[in-house]
C-alpha cells in the first residue's frame, strides 16, 4: 500500500542516517519506495477514492498516509502535482469529499473566498481556508490593539483602563478560554 511504501521509505532514510558507509544504497532504496508510492497514487482513478485512501487511518501507529508523510518528513512524496492538487482542494473546501463536487485544480482566488464569506459564512468558517484567514485577521486586530495600549503608554496602575485596554484584556482572556477549552476537548 501507499502507507506501507512511505513507511518503508522512511525506514530506510532514518537508516542512511545511522549507517554513514552504506548511505548512499539506503537512499537509493528509500527514493525508490517514494516512486512506487507515487506509482500506486497515480494508479487510482478516483480523486475522491485516493483522497479517502490519503485520510484514512492505517494499521501503523494509526497514522494516515498524509500523516505518515509530513511526521518523517518525506517531501518528495509530497511535491506529486497529484497530492498537490489534492491539499489544494481540501484547504478550499468544506466539504471535499462530495462526489458531486469536481476537485479544484488551482487555488482558491480573494474574490471566490470573499463571495464563500458573504454567501455562506459557516462553511467558509469551518473549511481550513476559512478558518486560517479567520485567525489570521484576528491575530493582526490583537496586535494592533496591544500596539495602541503600548503607545498610550498609560502606567499607572490606579487609572481606569481605557477602551483599548478592555478591549485587549477580554482578548486575553478569550484566548486564555479558547485554549482551556481546545485542551479540555482534545
Amino acid at each position: 500500500t501507499i502507507a506501507m511504501a512511505l513507511y518503508l521509505s522512511a525506514y530506510m532514510m532514518a537508516n542512511a542516517e545511522v549507517d554513514l558507509s552504506r548511505a548512499e544504497d539506503f537512499e537509493e532504496v528509500g527514493f525508490k519506495y517514494i516512486r512506487i508510492a507515487s506509482q500506486l497514487v497515480a494508479s487510482v482513478e478516483s480523486d475522491h477514492l485516493l483522497s479517502l485512501l490519503l485520510e484514512t487511518p492505517t494499521d501503523i501507529a494509526h497514522l494516515s498516509v498524509f500523516e505518515i508523510a509530513i511526521k518523517y518528513g518525506i517531501d518528495d512524496f509530497m511535491d506529486d502535482s497529484r497530492i498537490q492538487m489534492l491539499m489544494a482542494h481540501m484547504w478550499s473546501e468544506f466539504d471535499f469529499l462530495d462526489p458531486q463536487k469536481n476537485y479544484r485544480t488551482q487555488d482558491i482566488e480573494l474574490y471566490e473566498l470573499l463571495s464563500r464569506l458573504t454567501k455562506d459564512p459557516a462553511r467558509f468558517y469551518y473549511c481550513p481556508v476559512g478558518r486560517y484567514w479567520v485567525e489570521s485577521i484576528m491575530y493582526m486586530v490583537y496586535v494592533c490593539v496591544v500596539t495602541t495600549v503600548i503607545y498610550e503608554a498609560n502606567y499607572e496602575l490606579n487609572a481606569p483602563l481605557s477602551a483599548a485596554e478592555w478591549t485587549m484584556w477580554i482578548f486575553n482572556i478569550g484566548f486564555v478560554a479558547g485554549e482551556i477549552t481546545q485542551m479540555a476537548f482534545d
